[in-house]
């Protein structure tokens, strides 16, 4: 798995934290890789699905 961390902080009620290290991570991958590698596309459907889904209650 790519970002195991950030989901498993989501997963366990971290919601922020969980966002802002998917973000740093993004961030990261696009700079070694560039925006268009499937690593930084991944990634940003990844936050994207996690935007979308919010915080559980």
């Amino acid at each position: 798995m790519l970002c195991r961390a950030p989901l498993l902080l989501v997963a366990t009620g971290e919601h922020t934290a969980g966002r802002d290290r998917l973000q740093r991570l993004l961030c990261d991958a696009e700079r070694a890789f560039g925006p268009y590698h499937p690593l930084p596309a991944e990634l940003r459907r990844v936050r994207e699905r996690q935007r979308r889904l919010g915080p559980r209650s």
